[in-house]
């Protein structure tokens, strides 16, 4: 680079690191015109009499790196890769991992024929590597962990495994060491990899991946893929998934948090498709799926709510607290959630402060499995409008404290079943909050009228200023649920 550098030492590799199977015999010219024979696989060091830039040759039988968690300042120095050479590579795991100023890797292309393992490639590195050909690697897992990739990374057309290959972590971090400079520049086009029937994990695929403005995962057939956990999850900066649509999750079995906290992902040139609705072999939980999706948007960036109201999730388990828990869209938008989840346990705080929707239309078809609803919609300050159908099922839910606390002032609509079944209700505490909340009269009329049908617990219910409608049915209800069962309204 022509820049001055201190004289260091290359230490010995760590014997952890490697693999002692592999065969070194080869020799290094160290650029100063000192070549050692190496014939170890954990040998080889040198120090340099004098400050200056060097280049390092490896030739002869040299088949794998590994310097990821080796630590020492001398990786400070290493700023390229010039040739890959001629040497048949069996891994690469590890290779170039923790070199912070390693910003270019060669144009030609390795042999990498003889691979099983090329996780956590590089930390920090401009990428130009396409045309690659990974079909004998079956873990390409953390590759381009804690890199920086700028807006110059071509990855394309690379060629995977078909008998099988996992991305796991692939992107996770990369940023991490960069400054913010490089936070939201990267723009990688996969959309030409081949043989992505062979994906069988994302998960943690682009996890904190700081570096992300957006991602080309256009064509590819991720049928086989079983894990998508937190796939892209606390990706703050990536903007948009080209290729969501055509996704497949007919084989996933987990997928807990895959967008929670992507502040800057939205759906509005790239939205899901109905190749998202087959979620037969999920076993998991969709626990804070969308959690602050879209959070740091403003209303003049925010974009359309994901079009995800057919999901089928027969198998799935667990809660699904936190769903979209501090998500923004556009306002005045309308979210659908007419999901199969029969074995959702809880709901509670599902929509809490969930920014720009006014209409929720939710029937989720739900059994006794469901007990909890707390803060279900808590300080959604724009939902006006929630219509909950008669897939629903109430009967074991036994706390809707807070559900509705704080939603819009004034008056919103609160729909429920004419069926609706509470009868295992025995906290209404704050149901709605402050008297500047207020449930429409008929909708008002109609709970009460349900309450007294199917409760007979004590309970205690805040409905804020909401009326009901004297001389009624409600009327009769609300003084039989008082003077019959104790309520306190």
């Amino acid at each position: 680079t022509g820049e001055a550098i201190q004289p260091f030492e290359i230490s010995e590799i760590d014997s952890s690191e490697m693999d002692a199977g592999n065969m070194y015999i080869g020799f290094v010219d160290w650029g100063d015109g000192t070549v050692d024979t190496v014939t170890t696989w954990n040998g080889g060091s040198h120090v340099y009499a004098s400050t200056g830039t060097y280049q390092v040759k490896i030739s002869g039988d040299f088949p794998a790196f590994n310097y990821v968690s080796i630590a020492g300042a001398w990786k400070d120095y290493l700023t390229r890769i010039v040739q890959w050479g001629n040497i048949q590579w069996k891994s690469f795991f590890g290779a170039f991992g923790g070199f912070p100023n390693l910003t270019s890797l060669p144009t030609d292309y390795p042999d990498t024929t003889g691979f099983t393992d090329c996780g956590k490639l590089t930390a920090v590195c401009t990428v130009t590597a396409p045309n690659l050909d990974w079909s004998s690697t079956d873990t390409m897992k953390s590759m381009f962990y804690r890199s920086c990739l700028l807006t110059t990374t071509d990855l394309s057309n690379w060629t995977l495994r078909t008998a099988g290959v996992t991305l796991e972590d692939f992107f996770n971090e990369s940023g991490f060491l960069s400054t913010p400079t490089f936070n939201g520049v990267s723009t990688p086009d996969l959309s030409t990899w081949n043989n992505t029937s062979g994906l069988r994990s994302l998960k943690e695929f682009a996890r904190n991946a700081s570096a992300l403005k957006s991602v080309n995962l256009t064509g590819w057939d991720t049928s086989n893929v079983t894990n998508m956990f937190e796939g892209f999850k606390g990706a703050q900066n990536l903007e948009e998934i080209a290729g969501l649509s055509t996704i497949n999750v007919s084989s996933v079995t987990t997928a807990s948090q895959m967008f929670y906290d992507t502040q800057k992902l939205h759906f509005t040139n790239h939205n899901f498709g109905t190749s998202w609705n087959n979620w037969a072999a999920m076993t998991g939980s969709f626990s804070q799926f969308f959690y602050r999706n879209g959070y740091s948007l403003t209303a003049a960036t925010a974009g359309p709510t994901p079009t995800v109201a057919d999901w089928s999730m027969p198998n799935a388990t667990g809660q699904c607290q936190n769903l979209f828990k501090e998500s923004r869209y556009v306002d005045g938008s309308t979210l659908t959630i007419n999901w199969n989840h029969p074995n959702c346990t809880a709901l509670n705080a599902a929509f809490y402060l969930m920014q720009g929707v006014s209409t929720l239309n939710f029937n989720m078809t739900t059994t006794t499995a469901l007990t909890n609803m707390l803060s279900f919609a808590r300080r959604a300050d724009n939902l006006d409008s929630i219509t909950f159908g008669s897939n629903m099922d109430f009967r074991a839910v036994t706390t809707m404290q807070n559900a509705f606390f704080n939603i819009k002032i004034g008056t919103f609509n609160l729909v429920f079943d004419a069926a609706a079944n509470f009868q295992s209700i025995t906290n209404l505490v704050n149901f709605t909050g402050t008297a500047s909340r207020v449930i429409a009269t008929s909708d008002y009329d109609a709970l009460l009228v349900r309450f007294e049908a199917t409760n007979s617990n004590t309970v205690t219910l805040n409905a804020g200023g909401s009326q009901y409608t004297a001389g009624s049915a409600a009327a009769t209800a609300r003084a039989a649920l008082i003077a019959d069962h104790s309520w306190t309204i």
